[in-house]
């Protein structure tokens, strides 16, 4: 008796913190779409995964078919919450198979609640779904692009550790089916509560993954403009000044500084000179591809990596940008004024001789502006032995 009731208070705690844990859970947090998204499915999975958990407490004093089908419902309905909101965590889409066993799990499902009365039966499709959900889940970690992280491996570590009891479950059903059926049912108990554990640990894992994640984006991040920030830039740029350093292609390097901001700021307020700095942070990235790596590195200055580029590429970019800044028109109290850039660039080869290509391209910038400003200043740099 003392077993029975320690089973079922261990059940009530599982069930309240998920209960808890869905209330409190806000996924608004997240600035990336996916990823609210995500935590919304996971915030319903807590929740409808409570209740399951907190009706399997209940089943544990009496056996009612009621109870165990309302377990069967919440429990498949949460996993699928978790499945759906799993998928959008890592960047992906249920593929065929995926949706197979799916399908296949909420048929099994809906026969064992209306059909498969048994108990043989119902251990069977339970162990089934379980299995299927399991497969699912590791599925949708193997998809990820950071499967190989120590996080990762761990929960997929996890999740082929849940399929032992599963197994010895099974196991039991087919040697001795008439004594399986009583300790299945002890260990259905075990296991139902146990998988709703595991997923909250899964969770709770992809929440800190997910943390990290978004505490690393936010150190990285300039907070105006939304570009990357001088940490960020330094990281990437120990790579680019490292002289035997070997890269796939030639790299274009432009340093873009704003002409006479200060006035900007002295005439129309710091509020409109961040407005000036915004926009043109937005032109920056409008005018780069995708790829090219573009940073504030402090005030109004701005760095531009543009990886396999080419000499024409990247004088092509920088005449892109000067067009592109002298259109921006910014207005203030009926007074409209616009603003230009001066540009230094030069192409950093993928085998060079050189410490900092950053300083050669920097005293090119300082020549643009030195010589009239609005203009691009090209330095060529030597390709090193």
């Amino acid at each position: 008796m003392y077993q029975l009731y320690l089973a079922i208070s261990g059940h009530v705690a599982i069930a309240s913190i998920l209960i808890a844990c869905a209330t409190l859970a806000s996924p608004s947090r997240y600035q990336k779409p996916h990823l609210r998204s995500a935590f919304v499915y996971f915030r319903a999975f807590m929740g409808l995964g409570g209740v399951s958990v907190l009706f399997l407490s209940l089943s544990i004093l009496e056996r009612n078919l009621f109870l165990e089908s309302l377990i069967w419902i919440f429990g498949v309905t949460a996993s699928a919450c978790f499945l759906i909101g799993l998928n959008h965590a890592v960047g992906r889409k249920f593929s065929g198979f995926d949706k197979i066993l799916f399908v296949a799990s909420f048929i099994v499902s809906v026969l064992t609640m209306t059909v498969w009365t048994g108990d043989v039966a119902r251990t069977h499709s339970s162990n089934f779904i379980y299995f299927c959900m399991l497969a699912l889940i590791l599925s949708a970690l193997n998809a990820s692009r950071r499967q190989h992280e120590r996080a990762f491996r761990l929960m997929k570590m996890a999740s082929l550790f849940c399929m032992v009891p599963l197994l010895i479950r099974s196991l039991l059903m087919i040697i001795w089916p008439e004594t399986g059926v009583k300790i299945s049912l002890i260990i259905w108990t075990g296991i139902h509560g146990g998988y709703m554990i595991f997923l909250t640990f899964i969770l709770q894992m992809m929440y800190s993954v997910t943390l990290i994640e978004e505490l690393k984006r936010v150190s990285l991040t300039d907070a105006l403009t939304g570009l990357q920030n001088r940490r960020a830039f330094n990281d990437l740029y120990q790579v680019l000044r490292d002289p035997e350093g070997e890269r796939e292609g030639d790299t274009g390097l432009l340093i873009c500084d704003l002409d006479f901001f200060k006035k900007v700021n002295d005439n129309y307020g710091h509020e409109k000179g961040d407005e000036v700095l915004k926009a043109f942070a937005e032109t920056l990235k409008a005018n780069s591809r995708s790829d090219d790596f573009v940073s504030r590195i402090g005030g109004e200055e701005f760095v531009i990596i543009a990886k396999n580029s080419t000499e024409q590429s990247v004088q092509a970019l920088a005449d892109r940008l000067l067009e592109a800044t002298r259109a921006l028109t910014f207005s203030h109290n009926g007074e409209e004024f616009h603003i230009s850039t001066s540009i230094g660039a030069g192409l950093v080869p993928a085998r060079h001789g050189f410490k900092d290509p950053f300083k050669i391209i920097d005293k090119a910038l300082y020549h643009a502006k030195e010589t009239g400003r609005d203009k691009v200043t090209y330095v060529p740099l030597p390709a090193g032995v």
